[in-house]
């Protein structure tokens, strides 16, 4: 009975990560649509926490380091995604010369 339970609360624990996982990157999108970056950080931060083996996470939160000009940062979380995903496009080289351009 008691290894019934453990099952029971965490496939109930899996299921309410899951459904935080959908709800801090439906926040994070849609705060990043909006422009609201810090809004944005703070949700994918929290999203990277709950499922950090997810390469596309850190590589919306290397966009959203990027437009706060918070470069280093965005190129920790690029190298984060491409070893998680390493046929992930060649970000890093796209962000060095987008800030070259906006300079």
């Amino acid at each position: 009975m008691t290894c019934g339970c453990l099952l029971l609360l965490a496939a109930q624990a899996q299921q309410g990560d899951e459904d935080q996982s959908a709800q801090y990157a439906a926040a994070g999108l849609q705060a990043l649509a909006q422009g609201h970056y810090a809004a944005a950080q703070s949700a994918f931060e929290k999203l990277a926490k709950l499922d950090p083996d997810i390469a596309e996470v850190h590589a919306t939160l290397a966009v959203i380091y990027f437009k706060q000009r918070e470069y280093k940062q965005a190129i920790n979380e690029i190298r984060t995604a491409q070893k998680l995903k390493p046929s992930l496009p060649k970000l890093a080289g796209r962000f060095f010369v987008s800030r070259a351009l906006t300079r």
